[in-house]
């Protein structure tokens, strides 16, 4: 146990190492190049005859290739002329290796989302023409390299091309316009986002005969829109869904799902779902929601607009709902199970005023929420007992400062599109009050967070938020939050790509109601989490990820080894054996990005400590998307949740 006890130590000091900040950033970037390796920039390679440190400008995107890799390269090459001439053999190395396995996207590493657009800065916008790749077999990097094959052929004729007048929908710019670089990319982001674009790219012509007019040629590629997407719960529960993200190509999805749970009469359970992005170019996008089943019966409908670039002035929703559902109590040591329901509206709205010139990425925003909560069907509800049913109204304003900036990416949650990252900072004030049928609660808050990338480092995201209601001037149902993340730059070892990730989160409840506790679902690799409570929680998960060059269809591959740690206590007391919680294992994702389905996971860990405490082994398969990175982009105004 002392050896495990230094391990946490080291990993606690770590954290605290990283928290306090690295002061890396310089004025250009250092390159290390072993002898014998190659320096690859967008314009030049460079050998080295022994081993060398590089400056470059900064931003610049490279690699360093060694000679096992240009080795490795001619070995897959040769391979492929000399199975050329068989079909099976040919299929078979089409299948599993890509001619070039990682191309211009992948290769991109932290890349400042408007480099590529400053030399055309003042220019004047001529034409804007839409080109669209082919499902599966086309690149936005490169519009002519077609790969085909009868999955990709077979997958386009059922494919409806998402129409022109959607895509000119999500432009910010326009003909006669000048270019500026930060619109520009901001576009390229948004249309990355839509659910329906597997990726975008804007490519900038300038005219032989015009110096000064540019033509933008705005490429994208389609998601295969039709999708099946299972999920098991447990050995009880499961639920499948049919969707078209794309419906006719207008940009609408459609969604039906079907729950099932052999324990319930009736067994099965239906929901259906209807989005709208971007409703008839106002970036406001809309929801209808309704689901029956063993659950409860829910209907929602949404209309939201983010702030999704600096230049936004107002933002956003309104969100109404009615349900009925059940929750399980123990009042006298029994389980009971009590049906109710309610409905609610949920409003906010929030003014963006820019600070500085146009171009500016920092703003300073007021936003506004009222929501209010009305039970229909409930029990008996007095000021001692049964305080969840209260009908309550929640108002709350927010005061925020925000930065932000964007880079490019990739191979970090995704397999080799592009992935935006934001870095930056804000600074958010939340103050207001809810009123419950019993009682008047202010409440305050303040949300820090920032985010960074520092060359030849990596990017470290850090947050820290504090909430409270006060009674009688004292914090009640208070929450501390802090969160660290950590990425390592892509590093590239022959046909592979590495990368490291440290997540940390620490959690504290003060003066929580009875029944408020948090758990360790979805933190502990491979643990039913949900079974374990308490007021105060500490995570850390690492991850080493070596993405694989193989190509089967457009299903792409990467493993990786994980640890996770893990302390949960309901007193302030937290890092003792009795209190800890860990896995360690190997792992396996699997992802094809041209299509809806979520990314599979097989994994294979060794849990530490068990509800039973034996360590144990367990193999997992789930198809859960991972998530991460800080949010800089504010909100609506909101109670820091104990969760």
């Amino acid at each position: 146990m002392s050896n495990i006890k230094i391990i946490y130590q080291s990993a606690l000091l770590l954290i605290l190492f990283l928290l306090t900040g690295i002061s890396l950033a310089q004025r250009g970037q250092m390159v290390f190049v072993r002898q014998g390796n190659v320096l690859i920039l967008p314009d030049t390679m460079i050998t080295a005859g022994k081993d060398t440190i590089i400056r470059i400008p900064e931003d610049t995107p490279f690699q360093i290739r060694d000679a096992s890799s240009m080795k490795s390269n001619s070995f897959y090459d040769s391979l492929g002329r000399k199975t050329k001439n068989n079909r099976f053999t040919n299929l078979l190395y089409r299948s599993l290796v890509s001619s070039d396995p990682f191309k211009m996207a992948d290769s991109i590493d932290f890349l400042q989302s408007e480099s590529e657009y400053l030399d055309f800065e003042g220019k004047r916008i001529g034409k804007i023409r839409l080109k669209k790749v082919q499902v599966l077999a086309g690149s936005v990097y490169d519009t002519l390299e077609i790969v085909e094959s009868s999955v990709s052929d077979l997958l386009n004729k059922f494919h409806y091309t998402t129409r022109d007048g959607i895509i000119r929908n999500n432009l910010l710019f326009h003909e006669g316009e000048t270019v500026d670089p930060y619109v520009l990319s901001d576009n390229e982001r948004i249309l990355r986002e839509l659910p329906f674009i597997e990726d975008a790219k804007l490519k900038v012509i300038v005219r032989e005969d015009e110096e000064n007019v540019v033509d933008i040629v705005v490429i994208t590629k389609d998601l295969f829109s039709l999708g099946i997407s299972p999920s098991v719960l447990d050995v009880n529960r499961a639920r499948v869904a049919f969707l078209d993200r794309n419906f006719l190509g207008y940009g609408t999805e459609l969604r039906y799902t079907l729950h099932y749970d052999q324990r319930e009469q009736p067994k099965f359970g239906h929901e259906g779902k209807y989005a709208m992005t971007n409703i008839r170019g106002t970036f406001i996008s809309g929801l209808i929601n309704y689901e029956n089943s063993f659950e409860g019966t829910f209907t929602r409908i949404l209309f939201e607009r983010s702030f999704f670039t600096p230049q936004i002035r107002y933002a956003g929703a309104m969100d109404l709902g009615y349900f009925i559902t059940t929750r399980e109590e123990f009042p006298h040591d029994s389980l009971v199970e009590i049906t109710y329901s309610a409905d609610y509206q949920d409003v906010w709205l929030g003014r963006s005023f820019q600070i500085g010139e146009e171009t500016s990425r920092r703003n300073f925003i007021i936003s506004g929420r009222v929501r209010n909560d009305n039970f229909r069907r409930r029990p008996v509800v007095k000021p001692d007992s049964n305080l969840f049913y209260q009908d309550n109204v929640l108002v709350l304003g927010s005061l925020s400062f925000r930065e932000v900036h964007f880079f490019k990416s990739s191979m970090i949650l995704a397999f080799g599109k592009t992935e935006d990252i934001s870095v930056g900072y804000r600074l958010q004030l939340t103050g207001g009050y809810e009123t419950e049928e019993f009682a008047y609660k202010p409440y305050t808050g303040v949300e820090i967070a920032w985010a960074r990338l520092w060359t030849g480092f990596g990017y470290v995201g850090h947050s820290i938020q504090f909430g409270n209601f006060w009674k009688d001037w004292k914090i009640s149902e208070g929450v501390f939050k802090t969160r660290l993340i950590y990425l390592t730059p892509l590093t590239p070892l022959r046909r592979y790509r590495f990368r490291q990730i440290i997540f940390a989160d620490w959690t504290y409840g003060l003066n929580r109601l009875s029944g408020e506790y948090v758990n360790l679902s979805d933190l502990i690799r491979g643990l039913d989490g949900s079974q374990f409570q308490g007021t105060n929680r500490f995570i850390i998960n690492a991850e080493s990820i070596a993405f694989a060059p193989w190509n089967f269809y457009g299903f792409r591959f990467a493993f990786y080894g994980f640890g996770d740690l893990g302390f949960l206590s309901d007193q302030a007391r937290l890092f003792t054996q009795d209190n800890f919680f860990g896995t360690f294992g190997i792992g396996c994702r699997i992802r094809n990005e041209s299509l809806v389905l979520k990314t599979v996971q097989i994994r294979i860990g060794y849990f530490i400590r068990t509800p039973d405490r034996f360590g144990e082994w367990k193999v997992d398969i789930d198809t859960r998307d991972p998530s991460l990175f800080v949010p800089i982009d504010p909100t609506r105004p909101s109670i820091i949740g104990f969760e």
